[in-house]
Order: structure tokens, then sequence, then C-alpha cells
């Protein structure tokens, strides 16, 4: 089953729902494929155009809660698969979904970066450079070489003042790569911290920084025998960083195989990234419990919970949030067996995973211990003190601290073990300081001297119970061994009795003798003796057993015979006749028809009326039907695909169409613009010839006019006339300057009107 397949089977349910939402998330070609092959299993059923799950998809759904997702993200983004080991493509896995979370989620805190470190060769820069095209990132920018650093140079320039000119754009790149950690200076790696401080902003200054990219850090180990000496980072920064020791991690030859995953990475092309389509808020109860029943107990303050439960988030994208948790918890196990984080026999928890196994017992040492302090908690009565006010109240000084220098004290120093050791025991008995939590452990061993527990006791006591948790004995198997013990010892016998009941017992096992049957057969050899019968007949029966045994028969076989020679007697047949038989039946079975589907077969038959002699005709019909309906699947199968093609034809019909409308529209639109405008260029053209009439009339006037420039005309000696009268203002030329003004204009418009019936001339 695909990781389509099961995307679609987790998204299904027993009513008809659209497929469209999954649409977005997986190519809708490969999601309509695997929707048929779903289909011809009997797994789907269409309702028109939407989908459901039959009975056996429903049962497959619910199965599927009990196997975890192993295969990740590989259908999503197969160049994952071409990745030289599975813990590098976890790590790969678990940055992707880191990516989602920085880029698509409000998330302030808790996210994670990413520790490869290990001998040279082992894939650490690659895997970098990989998830760099994975992100869309270019590996040239995005990769730093560490050594080549100097103090924090890595993100921030400053000016000869001190001041902050600019940010490196590794800033808001997708991811960074941080080669060669343990190679830097000290003022690097400080320079380094904020990019795995886990938080999306970091004051600095009088400003604050926004960190976008996922880091991934890669160095060769350092000598140590702690993961923060190896790595040179704090438990702090731990918690933030998902460890991989490639040291313990068996690789290919990668001189062959190491560049087929990048090179695959290129072609494909960065993986779209969306928002998540779920939180896994609701499995914090089950995380929690999971991480204390596999993580030994040293790394338990080492993992994040909120960081976990933020890389399953990230995963929602492509998966179910219950796969998407399962999965993410998955690879973040693989990745820190390698720096022996986990218990024995995770796997077995995830394969659980949302649900809880309590009820199954221990099945690892921290799970021992886990189940066995509760149950004392619960088991233990509680007790009062009967006299309270003896009890002497400590100094207050007592609980103050001091400064070495002023305590009479030695001083001594702690290992980061120790210390972590005993701030989880402060956290995990929520005491209010660790002073208290030291005085009462001091108080229960001083409690112990009293009954002669001496420390060598006490740590006989926490061996032991961490070798019964490495050998899977319970405290309950321990203390039935213990009161066995006694009793033994009670009814003067030892171990070595045990042993010799242990060996008789192996040999009843041998015989086929049950306990029961072994109380009888010393009942009845004791009969035997009492009826006087001689007790040598079981040793003539054996004896001629083994005469069998040489022959390749067995008690067992020998009842087996017996017993089918009796029942071929029954039915009338001989040994003889078994030859025969046998062929017939290996016929049938080369056939494919067992005795299950032959009785099944005929009473089928039976219960349809068919007659015996009719039975042959009626198989071979039934043979060609089923010919015709794998025929008539396979029509539908087409017939579907041509209806699908068929509605995205009618879908560009419309599109087409619809663009055709609008171009007549715009057609129409612009004849109606050339009307407008051949009824512009009409109006101007009669402005013009009205213009030109204008200019016409001027001209002939002008003309008129200089053509006729003796002083003598009457027109002119009229018009001299009036001007003079204008001139002198005497009121009594008033008359006559009017009577000459009418016979001046009567004269020009008698010339206007003559020339207004000429034909122009050119």
């Amino acid at each position: 089953m695909t990781t389509t397949d099961a995307a679609i089977i987790d998204f299904l349910s027993d009513s008809p729902q659209p497929i469209r939402e999954l649409v977005g998330t997986y190519p809708k070609a490969t999601l309509y494929t695997r929707l048929h092959i779903l289909q011809t299993k009997g797994l789907v059923a269409k309702h028109g155009s939407q989908y459901l799950l039959t009975a056996a998809g429903l049962q497959v759904k619910a199965g599927r809660r009990e196997a975890p997702v192993l295969d990740g993200l590989t259908e999503v983004y197969p160049p994952l698969d071409a990745i030289p080991s599975p813990q590098h493509r976890a790590m790969v896995e678990l940055a992707i979904s880191a990516l989602v979370v920085r880029q698509h989620t409000e998330q302030e805190e808790h996210h994670a970066g990413f520790l490869f470190f290990g001998p040279p060769l082992t894939w650490k820069s690659a895997g970098g450079r990989f998830l760099c095209v994975v992100a869309g990132a270019d590996p040239d920018t995005c990769v730093v070489d560490l050594a080549a650093e100097s103090g924090r140079s890595l993100w921030i320039r400053r000016g000869p003042a001190g001041d902050i000119r600019s940010q490196r754009a590794l800033l808001s790149a997708p991811t960074i790569v941080l080669d060669e950690f343990g190679l830097a200076d000290r003022a690097v790696r400080q320079a380094v911290a904020p990019f795995i401080c886990g938080r999306r902003r970091l004051p600095l200054e009088n400003e604050i920084l926004s960190i976008t990219p996922v880091p991934v850090i890669t160095m060769n180990a350092r000598p140590g025998d702690t993961l923060s000496g190896r790595t040179g980072f704090s438990l702090p920064q731990l918690r933030r960083l998902v460890p991989c020791d490639l040291s313990a991690v068996l690789l290919p030859d990668l001189a062959l195989e190491g560049g087929r995953a990048l090179e695959a990475a290129r072609q494909m092309g960065p993986l779209p990234l969306r928002p998540p389509r779920a939180s896994c808020e609701e499995f914090r109860h089950a995380v929690v419990r999971l991480l204390r029943q596999v993580l030994v107990q040293e790394a338990i303050g080492n993992v994040d919970v909120d960081l976990v439960l933020g890389l399953g988030r990230g995963l929602t994208v492509w998966l179910t949030p219950v796969a998407a948790m399962r999965q993410a918890l998955y690879d973040f196990l693989l990745a820190v067996e390698t720096v022996k984080w986990t218990q024995p026999r995770w796997l077995e928890a995830i394969r659980t995973f949302p649900e809880s196994r309590e009820d199954a017992g221990p099945t690892s040492a921290m799970a021992l211990r886990s189940v066995t302090d509760a149950s004392v908690l619960i088991r233990r009565p509680k007790t009062i003190s009967l006299f309270p006010e003896r009890i002497a109240p400590k100094s207050p000084k007592e609980h103050s601290a001091m400064n070495p220098r002023e305590s009479m004290m030695p001083s001594f120093a702690m290992t980061d073990r120790s210390k972590s050791l005993l701030v989880w025991l402060t956290e995990d008995a929520q005491a209010p300081s660790l002073d208290q939590v030291v005085e009462i452990l001091v108080d229960i061993y001083r409690m112990q001297r009293l009954d002669d527990v001496a420390f060598q006791d006490l740590l006989a006591v926490v061996r032991l119970r961490e070798a019964c948790g490495l050998a899977e004995i319970s405290l309950d198997d321990l203390r039935t061994a213990v009161e066995l013990r006694a009793g033994l010892t009670a009814r003067g016998l030892n171990l070595d009795h045990i042993e010799s009941v242990l060996r008789v017992a192996e040999d009843l096992v041998e015989a086929g003798l049950s306990l029961k049957e072994a109380v009888g057969v010393a009942d009845l050899m004791k009969a035997m003796k009492k009826a006087g019968i001689d007790p040598r007949v079981p040793d003539h029966l054996e004896a001629t057993l083994r005469r069998y045994a040489t022959l390749g028969y067995d008690p067992k076989s020998i009842t087996r015979l017996a017993a089918l020679s009796e029942r071929l007697g029954s039915i009338g047949l001989g040994l003889g006749d078994l030859d025969i038989v046998l062929d017939r039946l290996g016929r049938l079975s080369a056939l494919g028809l067992d005795g299950d589907v032959a009785e099944t077969l005929v009473i089928m038959l039976g219960l349809a009326g068919v007659a015996e002699t009719q039975r042959g005709a009626v198989l071979a019909t039934a043979v060609e039907l089923g010919k015709m309906g794998i025929t008539l699947v396979d029509a539908r199968a087409d017939e579907q695909a041509l209806q699908e093609q068929v509605q995205q034809l009618r879908d560009e019909q419309a599109a087409l169409q619809g663009d055709l409308a609008a171009r007549q529209d715009e057609l129409v639109h612009l004849r109606e613009k050339e009307d407008q405008a051949q009824a512009g260029l009409a109006a101007l053209r009669d402005e013009a010839t009205l213009h030109e009439d204008a200019i016409t009339a001027a001209r002939a006037l002008e003309g008129f006019l200089l053509s006729n420039s003796d002083a003598t005309d009457q027109f002119f000696a009229k018009v001299a006339v009036v001007l003079e009268i204008r001139r002198r203002g005497s009121p009594h030329g008033a008359a006559l300057e009017a009577a000459l003004t009418t016979a001046a204009q009567h004269n020009v418009l008698k010339f206007l009107n003559r020339i207004s019936t000429l034909k122009e001339t050119t």
C-alpha cells in the first residue's frame, strides 16, 4: 500500500464525501489512479461524484492504527529514497518538517536544529546540501564554512564605530548549514548560538532579529565520554537539536552512491511547502508516555516534548495527524538511537502509538522503573507522624545558600550527569528546592543504616533492579522467585532438586506426555505392580516402537496411520486406492481447488438447485461470465476515464465560448466608438464648410475693397464723410451719418449677395 493509498483510506469514511481536499496535497492523476485501483480491490466505492469506504476498506483503516508509517515522505519526494541510510533520511524528513513549522506557523519557540557528527566522508555536508535543494536555497550561499568565519561575521556586519551596518542574508534564508563546527574558534561558536536557540525572534542591542533558517550543523566528533564532550554543546543546546552520530551508522560505498540523492533532488527541484493541516497537541500525553518508556533515564531531560510535537505538526502537510506523529517519533528515535538515548525494543512501542500498552507489562528498564515506582506509590499506605511535635524544626540558616568562600565545608565538584540527575529528581518530586531533596535522601539513608543496611547493600539493590530491567524481569517475578526459594528451603530442597525435576520434565516433553499424563502413567505402574502384572510390558512396547522408529515411524505417526486405515476401510477403500485419490487431489490443488474450495463450491451448487449432471456446464458458464465481468470492469474503467476527458473538453469549450463572447462584446464596443467617430467627423466637416465660406467671403470682401481703392468712388466717399462727421462730433450731422451708413451697408450687402451666387474658382 502506497502513501497515497493510506492517505485516501485515512481520509474517507463510511459516508460519501468529495475527494477534492486531497487534490492539493497529491497529484491529481496519481490520486485518481490510486482511487481506481482501490475500487478494483473492493476497498473504495463511488457514489455519484463522491467516494466512501466499503466494509473491507473500513477494516483496513481500523488495522492501520496498529502499524507505523515507515516509508515517510518518499512518495511525496522520491529523491529521499536515494539517501544512503535510513538515519540520514530520518534527519532530512525531520528537517523538512522543521521548515514547514518555521515558514508556515506562528510558533515562537521550540524550533528544532539538526546535528550531524562523525568521521569524515559520512554524508554530513552532502546531507545539508540536499536539504538546501529541497528548501529551494542556494547551497553555495547557505553552506557556511565556520573555519573561515570570525567573530559575529556569521550574521551581522559592523562599521568602524562598532555599530551594526548590515545583516547577512543567511538570517532570511530557509536553511543554513554550519559546516565544520569543530574547527570554529570560540567567537564563531558563540555566534552560532542564536541559530540553535530554538526561537524565532531574538533581541540584539536595540532591535529584534528574526531568525528564519533551519540550522544544520556538521562536525567531526571530539574525544570524550559524554555527548556534550564529543560535540561541545551544552545540555540546554542539545535540547534544541536532533543529534545523529554517523559513526554508528552502516553506510554503503559513498564513492559510488553518495551523489545519487543530490543529483535526483536537483532534477526534481524544491519540495512545495504548505501550512500544516492539523496540530498534534492532542498527542501530548501519549508522546510523553512513550518517550518515558523508550528513552534511557539520562536522555529524558535532553528531549524537548514541544519540539517533538512541532515536528509531528509539520508532517501533517502530507500525512494524517496520527501517521505524522508516529512518523516523527520513528524518525526522531531512529536518529537519537545512534547516541544511545533509546532503550531496546523502542520500535515495538511505536507500533502501538498512540494507544496505551500499560497492561502489557514493562518492555524496558525505563518502563520497569516507571511502573514499579508508580505501583509502590499506589500500594504503599499513607502514614502520618504520631508525634509531630517531637520533630525538631530545622534552622533557617541550614537552608540558606552560602558562598563557597564563606562556608567551612570542603568544596567539591559534581559531574554534569550527577547535576542532571538531581535536577530531574527535584522536578519529578515537585520539591521546592534541591537542598530539600538532598536532605530527604540523607535522612532516608540514615534510617536504612538503623536497620544495618549499608551503602553497598543499596548499591546492590540498584544494580539488581537494573539487571532485572535489562533481563525484562518484573518485580513480581523476582518476588515470586524468592518466595519459591524460601519454600524449597523450608522443605529441605535446593536448586539441584529443581534441575532434576526439570530434566524429568524435559523427558516427559520429549515423550509427548503432559504432567497429568505422567501422573496417570505412575498410577498405572502402581496398579500393575499391585495386580501382579509384569511391568516389563512397557519395555517390550518401547523396543517395538524403537524398531518402528528406525523405519521412520514415531508413535504419533503410527496412531495416525491406524486411524487413517480405519477410515479407508469404512468407505470401502484399500491402501492401493490411496495413490489414485492422492493424484486426483494433487491435480485439483494445482488448479487452485483445495478441499475447502471444492466443498464450498458443491454446497453453493446444491443450494442453487443445480443437478449433478449439469454442474460441469454451469461451471463452464460461470467461467465465461467471469471473463465477461472482468472485461466489463475494464470497460467501465475506460468509460470513467473517457467521461473525465469529455468533462475536461466541455470545460475547455465553456472557457472558449466565454472568451468568444468577450471578444464579441469588445467588437460591438469598437463599432459604437466608430459610429461616434463618424458622427464627429461629419460635424467637423460641416463646421469646416462654414469656415471655408466665411474665409471665401472675407477674401472676396478684401478683394472688393482692394480693387475699389479710388477715393472718388461713391462708396469710399460716403465712408469718408461718415468718418469726418464722427471725427468732428457735430450733433447736426447725426442724421446725415445714419443715412450715409445705411447706404454703405446696402452697398456691402448687395456685394455679398452678388458674390455668393458666383461659382467657386480655384
